[in-house]
């Protein structure tokens, strides 16, 4: 809800290796950006699957992307 209240188009992703991507969005001036997003990467294996997925879709998509957590999406309100 948060990214259509910012005005971003929403698309979903799956890498070629079948790792799934949380979003996709695009601006009002076209910019893309890819998100992952997960609860907690406190637990390593947690945060190595979450940054191998979003690593996997900035080589095949060829834009930047970010992971959000709970705690840094708290710290950005």
């Amino acid at each position: 809800m948060d990214l259509r209240r910012q005005g971003k188009k929403i698309f979903y992703y799956q890498t070629s290796d079948g790792y799934e991507i949380d979003f996709i969005t695009q601006d009002k001036e076209g910019k893309h950006e890819i998100i992952q997003v997960a609860w907690d990467v406190d637990d390593p294996k947690t945060l190595a699957r979450e940054k191998r997925a979003l690593n996997q879709a900035e080589e095949e998509l060829g834009f930047e992307g970010r992971l959000i957590d709970l705690a840094s999406y708290l710290r950005a309100l």
